[in-house]
């Protein structure tokens, strides 16, 4: 998928949602919330929230971009109880 920018137009991204959008993966593989956390925080050793905070800043991209009409959508899995979800771009 090669570089990808966020468009500026249309509803703005957060400082945040921009950082969290660089850490996913541009070839399609699936990220959990685990490891987009750890690479968001720099560290393994995360605080409680952590997967909270990135669930969130996930839900509001996912939402930012459907709206906005970008070329690429960010996909999540279905809830599997303890396990983290998993997240991935497709084209539109």
């Amino acid at each position: 998928m090669a570089y990808i920018q966020l468009n500026n137009g249309g509803t703005p991204y957060s400082k945040r949602e921009r950082s969290v959008f660089k850490l996913l993966p541009k070839d399609g593989k699936r990220i959990s919330t685990k490891q987009l956390a750890a690479k968001f925080y720099g560290h393994d050793d995360l605080h409680q929230n952590a997967n909270v905070v990135i669930i969130g800043v996930m839900r509001s991209l996912i939402w930012k971009m459907e709206k906005n009409k970008e070329p690429l959508r960010i996909m999540k899995s279905a809830r599997a109880g303890p396990h983290p979800l998993e997240f991935w771009l497709e084209k539109r």
